[in-house]
């Protein structure tokens, strides 16, 4: 999750004692603004590449306040050298 003006991001959950992990990135592209709902949105007939999308990229409207971005990454390509995504 990325949260914009918040200087160290973990410490939004840690407060409120949440256990979990916290990673941190520099990106220039490829985010996308989270969106807020007030319900739960219909599940569809059928699963779509752009109902995918809005399910990881929709949160309830309580969680606003973290004005959070996210990214959906492909792991296509495998570094062979490593064998890691």
């Amino acid at each position: 999750m990325f949260l914009r003006g918040v200087e160290k991001p973990g410490a939004v959950a840690l407060r409120r004692k949440h256990k979990g992990l916290c990673l941190g990135f520099e990106m220039a592209e490829g985010l996308a603004k989270v969106k807020y709902a007030r319900s739960r949105f219909p599940w569809p007939g059928e699963v779509t590449k752009l109902f995918l999308h809005d399910l990881l990229f929709t949160k309830f409207i309580h969680w606003k306040y973290e004005d959070e971005w996210r990214a959906w990454v492909s792991l296509d390509e495998k570094e062979e050298e490593r064998g890691e995504y």
